[in-house]
């Protein structure tokens, strides 16, 4: 039998602390790293490395017994009601608790699915919780979350955020996330999170629904313009063109889809590359505008650093011959695990768990990667094993939606609102002082912002997020204000509108 010392060795102060975790690296979720916390001699050959998300140390995890996945789909077409929700969903394991549980409920088919699966097995009465907007129809999905409710028999809870303390929260939530890359949907995330909290002390999402089991369109665009521009057969390849203009035309991108279609057909082989194609797809900015951005001595700083050698890198860790594995495989490893860290982060912000059975067990991860492509999307339908494993489960009208709109967040009309205030922050001198971004082109973007003469907003987003991120960590201005609180006892000046 062991014994402790009597003697607890004393907990170092704050200068020994940051010493003792000076070489520590952030670990990837999913992942786990052995080292030695009090082995200083050996500080440098015990630093952790840096896992990406999917990953794991053999080392650490050697001895672990292989655990397998019991359902695996059959090879030959599905047919309704063939797939249960109980081989799709870990909605059961993610009940198990010793307080109140409630669930998000945005009215699409990932959290209508977990929602409506949680109130049956639980048997009572589930508390949902939902955000939407007054700005207009294009920022209200109530109709469809009101629906899951009421199939569910649930205790419905609504917030709507006006967004008058927009920049307030956002730079204080930029202290609860550690970096910058966060997007506007975390400010109703986090009212959502915060009137969850007045009622429960657990709950669960949908999140992982789009990047498992494809609920984002371009998964299949990618596959079908894969397919079109290898196919040797003509008869071939002039169906897959029609379903490819079938599928643009449902999703309201026909001229688009044509344009692209274009390029795949006359193009020459050996110049179509269609991982450069999908990396550039993936840019909010080009790298001319960013070369534009950045200063000269900012772009020096990062020597040789590639966002296209590390996106190449990330997707070849893949090698499957379907784009559509790739693409759900780099959307997995990047993408998602983005945001599972806004998820973790805004619900830790006002101590309340958050779980996502879509995606929280590498069961269903396999399970999923384990469906042919052609099964993912059976007749160009999104999400179609979901789909058919809840069909019974979740209202008619939200097994059919193909609408879902993502949570969208009116950030643009608030931003311009408070343009005066915005301008204040990035053309303040200590903004200006930091020398990353050249200063007449962010006056050029505020311009073209506050103008209308060009879709800015996600732009001046991201600038304030670094900004407010900088005030946080280097300068340290806000963190002593708030520190060890949560973002409820600051007392902010909205807590917009809430409905039950």
């Amino acid at each position: 039998m062991r014994t402790r010392s009597a003697t607890p060795r004393p907990l170092p102060d704050e200068r020994e602390y940051r010493k003792e975790v000076a070489h520590a690296c952030s670990l990837a979720p999913g992942n786990r790293e052995r080292c030695q916390v009090h082995a200083r001699e050996h500080a440098e050959e015990q630093r952790p490395r840096v896992l990406a998300p999917g990953d794991a140390d053999e080392n650490a995890i050697a001895g672990l017994d292989q655990l397998e996945v019991a359902d695996r789909l059959p090879e030959s077409p599905l047919e309704p009601g063939e797939v249960q929700p109980s081989g799709v969903l870990d909605v059961e394991l993610r009940l198990r608790s010793d307080v109140p549980v409630g669930c998000h409920l945005s009215g699409g088919i990932d959290s209508s699915s977990v929602t409506c699966i949680a109130s049956k097995l639980l048997g009572r009465q589930v508390k949902t919780f939902t955000g939407a907007f007054n700005e207009g129809p294009e920022y209200d999905e109530t109709y469809y979350a009101k629906l899951a409710s009421e199939k569910a028999g649930t205790e419905y809870f609504e917030v709507r955020p006006t967004g008058n303390d927009f920049l307030e929260t956002i730079s204080k939530l930029i202290w609860y996330m550690d970096y910058p890359e966060v997007g506007p949907g975390i400010y109703p995330q986090y009212y959502v999170c915060r009137l969850a909290r007045e009622q429960v002390k657990v709950i669960l999402g949908g999140q992982g629904g789009d990047e498992v089991f494809v609920g984002y369109p371009l998964f299949i665009e990618v596959e079908l313009e894969d397919v079109i521009a290898h196919e040797s057969n003509p008869i071939r390849k002039i169906r897959e063109v029609l379903q490819y203009l079938s599928f643009e035309r449902r999703h309201k991108r026909f001229r688009v889809g044509l344009k692209r279609l274009s390029s795949l057909l006359f193009q020459r082989q050996h110049e179509l590359d269609l991982v450069a194609r999908f990396y550039h797809d993936r840019l909010v900015h080009s790298e001319q505008e960013l070369a534009s951005l950045f200063t000269e001595d900012f772009e020096s700083s990062i020597g040789d650093y590639s966002t296209q050698q590390l996106f190449t890198k990330v997707l070849s860790g893949c090698q499957s011959p379907s784009f559509m594995d790739r693409a759900q495989y780099y959307f997995i490893k990047t993408y998602l695990a983005g945001l599972l860290h806004v998820e973790d982060r805004t619900s830790m912000a006002v101590s309340i768990e958050s779980r996502v059975p879509l995606c929280c067990d590498h069961r269903i991860l396999e399970f999923a990667a384990s469906i042919k492509p052609s099964q993912r999307a059976k007749g160009l339908t999104l999400k179609h094993i979901l789909r058919e494993a809840v069909q019974d489960v979740v209202p008619l009208e939200i097994y059919r939606r193909t609408d879902k709109k993502g949570f969208p967040t009116p950030f643009d009309k608030w931003l311009l609102k408070q343009i005066a205030d915005v301008r204040n922050i990035l053309l303040s001198e200590r903004a200006l002082g930091r020398g990353v971004f050249s200063v007449s082109y962010v006056r050029k973007i505020l311009d073209e912002f506050g103008n209308g003469s060009r879709s800015r907003s996600g732009t001046v987003f991201m600038l304030l997020c670094v900004e407010f991120w900088f005030r946080s960590f280097v300068d340290k201005v806000m963190v002593g204000e708030f520190r060890g609180q949560s973002l409820q006892a600051n007392r902010l000046a909205d807590r917009g509108t809430v409905a039950k």
